[in-house]
């Protein structure tokens, strides 16, 4: 489980728990990735000021794997569905093998100050089976900033 906050165009990762099993991830507490192609960072990304997110795409949306999303208006859509849903997927993006779901904290502001996920190997982790887990854990953090929050 990841625990991460927006920073500039990227996320920084400032808490990480490992299952007994732990997966081998290129994220490290303190570490950095850009924000469009993990799940914690598009979880941020869907509620950050415009300016946030202009700024991520005029950094140029860099292919870190085949299946990273490059097209700004893919990233667009898949930022709205997030706004929807309050979930976030990543699905092979920022790593080979890895995929994860993610869902934003907010706080008594209704900012995302934060987000967490669940991180697995992309070929055995059901990250829909864990979405409403992810977002429950959000929600929860959430509640305890002040901010109101519903399940919808």
């Amino acid at each position: 489980m990841h625990l991460a906050v927006a920073e500039g165009t990227d996320v920084v990762y400032v808490q990480k728990l490992e299952g007994r099993h732990g997966l081998p991830t290129a994220s490290r507490v303190g570490g950095r990735m850009p924000a469009y192609c993990t799940g914690v960072g598009k979880a941020l990304l869907a509620h950050a000021p415009s300016d946030r997110l202009a700024a991520v795409l005029d950094g140029g949306l860099l292919r870190r794997t085949p299946r990273t999303v490059v097209a700004a208006g893919l990233l667009h859509r898949e930022l709205a569905r997030v706004r929807e849903t309050g979930i976030a997927f990543e699905h092979e993006e920022s790593t080979v093998g890895i995929s994860c779901v993610a869902s934003p904290v907010i706080d008594i502001n209704g900012e995302a100050v934060a987000a967490v996920s669940i991180t697995g190997r992309a070929n055995t982790i059901d990250t829909a089976r864990l979405a409403p887990a992810v977002r429950t854990a959000a929600l929860g953090i959430s509640r305890s900033l002040g901010a109101e929050t519903s399940r919808g």
